[in-house]
């Protein structure tokens, strides 16, 4: 059938990074917090995240040589944790503790200031419902 993109959510084979993987996740999805009924292309994302997320995601290096910095550059900061505003309820950035915590990280070079207290970036803590929607 042109334009209709299959993919069995219990087994996979990909080539990713020139390495062929091949995937028999059933009691990994439930391990990653992912119903595999009903299979979405979002579920496959978070799984792929989940499983192979080394793979998928540049390394510092490589992020910066993308943006044409030294890749020999410090990494000042780091972190998978922190608190996404609510942009579509019109809260800011900068209404953020933990992005306030950041500037002023920046600003003195001490990153002990920041907190992830209320870290919200789990996908499990996300409404993706509008990207799950395969009618779209």
């Amino acid at each position: 059938m042109k334009g209709i993109f299959f993919v069995h959510p219990l087994h996979m084979r990909l080539l990713i990074l020139q390495q062929l993987v091949e995937i028999f996740p059933t009691e990994e999805y439930r391990q990653a917090g992912i119903e595999i009924e009903p299979f979405t292309m979002t579920k496959l994302a978070r799984y792929l995240s989940f499983k192979c997320k080394n793979r998928l995601w540049l390394s510092n290096q490589d992020l910066l040589t993308e943006i044409g910095a030294n890749p020999e550059m410090d990494l000042f900061y780091q972190t998978e944790q922190w608190e996404h505003p609510d942009v579509s309820g019109g809260q800011m950035p900068s209404d953020i503790p933990f992005f306030q915590q950041l500037a002023r990280a920046i600003e003195t070079r001490d990153t002990s200031i920041i907190q992830a207290d209320n870290s919200n970036t789990n996908w499990l803590n996300r409404a993706w419902s509008d990207m799950d929607s395969e009618d779209e």
